[in-house]
């Protein structure tokens, strides 16, 4: 959770999403062939899904989706998962952010995965300064959106 006080403080750079010329569209035309960073990004988040899923049933052995899975743990609707791991759709910096948030995942990993999305986290970046927070802390998805919602004017849905 951001400290507010301190957050309030802060002069950044840069404030929301920073555009990317080459994502204009959301929507992948049927038969495109994204660059290589994109295809890299569905197929690690593909395992990291998978890997997620893994962790959870050596806890509660049994059939699950693990669709179902990152939709309750990041807030993401499950069709949703299955466009971006599939490439039917881009991944977008705050649903990317919400996998990394959700899926509890390192600084150092999610970096990795924005990096491949368009662009490294930038801590002199308001939205940026929120996701770092939120994965240092271990913050729960709920409270990820709030402050996000609270202290930046990207629009980021809770998915339901």
């Amino acid at each position: 959770m951001v400290n507010r006080d301190k957050f309030l403080t802060i002069t950044f750079e840069s404030r929301g999403l920073v555009e990317i010329p080459q994502q204009v569209a959301c929507r992948v035309p049927k038969g495109f062939q994204g660059n290589q960073d994109q295809q890299m990004l569905r197929f690690r988040i593909g395992n990291i899904v998978q890997e997620y899923k893994a962790q959870y049933q050596e806890k509660n052995p049994g059939r699950c989706s693990q669709y179902a899975l990152v939709e309750e743990a990041c807030s993401i609707p499950t069709d949703t998962v299955k466009k971006l791991i599939t490439g039917k759709t881009r991944v977008t910096r705050p649903q990317l952010a919400k996998l990394c948030v959700g899926l509890k995942l390192s600084f150092a990993e999610a970096d990795e995965l924005f990096r491949m999305q368009g662009g490294c986290l930038n801590l002199s970046n308001d939205f940026d300064y929120i996701i770092y927070h939120a994965l240092e802390d271990g913050d729960e998805i709920n409270s990820f959106i709030d402050d996000v919602r609270e202290y930046t004017d990207v629009r980021i849905s809770d998915g339901y």
